[in-house]
């Protein structure tokens, strides 16, 4: 088959969660297809990354996203988009020149796929209406805006969030009842899209982890007492729990462990979280070619997120090289992890702090936990097996021509 795959993300190098899984689902795709990538470059860089995809893809382009370019862009869109109907963030994708990109190439080409990685992306649908249709839900967008909403302290950013919340939920169901082949990443996810969408059937094809990439590291290598978070701090939900951990957790853990430190990787932190670095106690790194050699010297790796839905790559990639983790209940939804054995879930502040205390001076604990998330994600992440499961939702929405 041939796919026109659309992206929001020129997914190479494959460093955060959403790259991750889109490099690794094309990568497992092209193994048995021909797939052209046109994708959003969220970053100058990325503009330039895009030519690495052309070692697996027939083809790959990527268009920089108005906002990025420009702040008065993203000033005038979210003020524009209170007088439409649609989404802010389907304005915010619907890029003339991405249209003309595709229209060239469906002139060209003859596809058998139109494989949307977001839900956003579903407003060039028009380009290809006689070609079925593959959605990808990486979140139930409207619930993770809600739940946005419900925790924003700014009024006004409360009521616009709520705002779009509403707006995504009409999309939702508007779009999804229409698709060929509608991908959720979790079991929840499933069950809260079929609550707006009762007509649509969402298949689960989880998040995976790149297995002999992230692979356990020594028992010397790792800094007694120290604390690691990774993720993409571009995105509001791990800034805003991340600082979370660090102004009103940390310090009880500190209570008992005087010289925890900890270490926050991840791209373009906001003001809020750079300002926590303070060596040697706290280190804001942002981005990292490699995250591993940190992750592999992690006594304890935290994953406290508030808000958020999909499921979490981050503790996969921290199970598949044998770490503890101590995660949220919503940092975790949608993995089948098991408190206690293989994870802590622990949700409020004195929990959070305990389930810290508990890995950092139990180190037999740690080794269990481990040991049990590295089994785990044997059994039910790699990514060859969900690139499978991927390749049925694609047999199954394409129509006899």
């Amino acid at each position: 088959m041939k796919i026109l795959f659309l992206s929001t993300i020129v997914p190479y190098p494959p460093q955060n969660g959403h790259a991750q899984r889109t490099y690794n689902l094309i990568r497992e795709a092209a193994k048995h297809h021909e797939v052209h990538l046109v994708a959003f470059a969220q970053k100058p860089s990325e503009m330039s990354s895009v030519e690495q995809m052309k070692d697996v893809c027939a083809t790959a382009q990527a268009f920089r996203v108005k906002h990025k370019v420009s702040k008065l862009h993203f000033i005038m869109g979210l003020f524009m988009n209170l007088f439409s109907w649609k989404p802010y963030e389907c304005a915010r994708y619907d890029n003339p020149e991405m249209r003309q990109a595709i229209r060239a190439l469906v002139e060209k080409e003859q596809f058998d796929i139109l494989h949307c990685d977001t839900l956003v992306l579903s407003v060039y649908r028009n380009e290809l209406s006689n070609v079925p249709m593959v959605l990808i839900n990486h979140n139930v967008e409207s619930i993770l805006n809600r739940r946005r909403a419900e925790r924003e302290a700014n009024p006004l950013a409360r009521i616009y969030i709520g705002l779009q919340a509403r707006k995504l939920e009409e999309y939702e169901r508007k779009i999804c009842a229409r698709v060929q082949g509608c991908v959720v990443v979790s079991d929840q996810d499933r069950a809260s899209l079929l609550k707006i969408v009762p007509s649509c059937d969402p298949v689960v094809v989880s998040n995976g982890v790149d297995l002999e990439f992230f692979s356990p590291g020594r028992e010397e290598e790792v800094k007694p007492n120290s604390i690691v978070f990774c993720g993409g701090l571009y995105w509001v939900p791990n800034s805003d729990g991340i600082h979370w951990f660090a102004m009103r957790v940390l310090a009880r853990v500190r209570e008992v462990i005087p010289d925890a430190s900890l270490t926050i990787i991840g791209s373009d932190p906001p003001g809020k979280v750079s300002a926590l670095h303070a060596p040697p106690m706290i280190t804001v790194t942002g981005f990292l070619d490699d995250v591993r050699p940190l992750i592999r010297g992690a006594a304890c790796v935290v994953v406290p997120l508030m808000v958020g839905g999909g499921s979490r790559l981050k503790i996969l990639d921290a199970l598949s090289m044998s770490k503890p983790v101590v995660s949220t209940s919503i940092g975790c939804e949608g993995l089948m992890v098991t408190h206690g054995k293989d994870i802590l879930v622990c949700d409020t502040e004195a929990e959070f702090a305990q389930g810290v205390i508990k890995v950092l001076q139990d180190r037999q604990l740690a080794l269990s936990l481990g040991m049990n998330g590295r089994r785990l994600v044997q059994e039910q992440y790699g990514w060859e097996m969900l690139g499978k499961r991927m390749e049925s939702v694609y047999a199954a929405a394409v129509i006899p021509r």
